[in-house]
Parts: structure tokens; sequence; C-alpha cells
């Protein structure tokens, strides 16, 4: 039967991996974001030439 010294190292143990996957996981977020001064672009993708076509020959309305 487990006494409440063994209870409170496992807790202290599941503490720990705890901590441990928390600090791994900012590790990863803040990599992902380096380097913090430059903002990630928010763009467009680029229209394929079959599109860019269609935009330069679609009609317009004439304001008549």
């Amino acid at each position: 039967m487990p006494t409440a010294l063994d209870r409170k190292h496992e807790a202290e143990h599941h503490e720990q991996i705890k901590r441990r996957r928390e600090e791994k996981e900012l590790d990863g977020a803040l990599d992902d974001s380096f380097p913090a001064s430059d903002p990630p672009a928010i763009t467009q993708p680029t229209p394929s030439p079959e599109q860019d076509e269609k935009s330069k020959t679609k009609k317009r309305r004439s304001a008549g």
C-alpha cells in the first residue's frame, strides 16, 4: 500500500513531467514566432495566369 510519502513523490514526478511538457510547448511556440520583430506577412495567393487574364478581360459597367 502506497504511503503518503510515496504519493507525494508521485505527485511531484507528475508535476515535473507536466512542467517539462509545457516548457517544450512554449519553446516550440517561441521557435515558430522567431524573429519576433518581423510580423507574419498577410498575403493573398498569386493568381494563376488564367485567373489573371480573366480579371483583365472582365467587362466594366458603363456609367450610362
